[in-house]
C-alpha cells in the first residue's frame, strides 16, 4: 500500500535509542520525545486529530448548462472522514455534474478521481489514538452537508425538468 504524506506536515529523523549519559540515567533524546508527545511525522486527520492520514485530491463537478463550477480539496484525513468525504463529493458529482456542456465531459475525471480517493481511504488502517474533534471542522461538516443544500439541489434538478417540459410543450403548439 503506497502511503502519501502531505508536504506541509513536518517529519522528523527516526527515533534512535537512549543512550547513557554520565550519571548513568538514560539521555532523552528529544526526537523521540517529540515524537510520542506530539506526533511529529505522522500526519493526522484535520477533523479528529488520529492517525494515519493521507490528503488525496477530490473533485466536485457543478454543471450549469453553459457555465460549471469545480470545487477541490486536498485535505488530511484519516480512513473515516476522509472515505465520507470522498463519499459526499462523489455523490453530490453523480448528480449535478451532468447538467453543462463542458461539465459533462469534466464530470467522468471527477467521478474518477473520487472513486480512487475513496478507495484508497478505505485502504487505511483503523485510525489510532483518540479522537480530538475540532470543532472549525465540525461546522464546515455541517453547512457542506446541510438540510438546506440537499433542498437546493433538488429544486434545482426539479426546476431544470420543468423547464425542459415547459419548453417541449411550447414546441408542440
Amino acid at each position: 500500500m503506497e502511503s502519501t504524506q502531505a508536504s506541509y506536515m513536518p517529519s522528523l529523523p527516526p527515533a534512535r535509542p537512549a543512550e547513557r549519559g554520565p550519571v548513568g540515567r538514560p539521555q532523552t533524546d528529544i526526537t523521540s520525545v517529540l515524537r510520542e508527545s506530539f506526533g511529529f511525522g505522522e500526519p493526522k486527520c484535520v477533523v479528529c486529530s488520529r492517525v494515519p492520514a493521507l490528503a488525496l485530491p477530490l473533485r466536485r463537478e457543478l454543471g450549469m448548462l453553459f457555465v460549471r463550477q469545480t470545487t477541490r480539496s486536498k485535505a488530511l484525513l484519516c480512513r473515516e472522514h476522509g472515505a465520507q468525504q470522498a463519499r459526499r463529493f462523489l455523490l453530490r458529482t453523480l448528480v449535478t455534474g451532468w447538467w453543462g456542456v463542458i461539465s459533462f465531459f469534466m464530470n467522468f475525471v471527477a467521478i474518477a478521481t473520487d472513486i480512487a480517493a475513496w478507495r484508497k481511504y478505505n485502504q487505511l488502517l483503523s485510525p489510532q489514538g483518540v479522537a480530538v474533534i475540532n470543532p472549525n471542522a465540525l461546522a464546515e461538516r455541517r453547512a457542506f452537508g446541510s438540510r438546506r443544500m440537499q433542498v437546493i439541489i433538488l429544486a434545482t434538478v426539479v426546476g431544470f425538468f420543468v423547464v425542459l417540459t415547459v419548453i417541449g410543450q411550447i414546441r408542440r403548439r
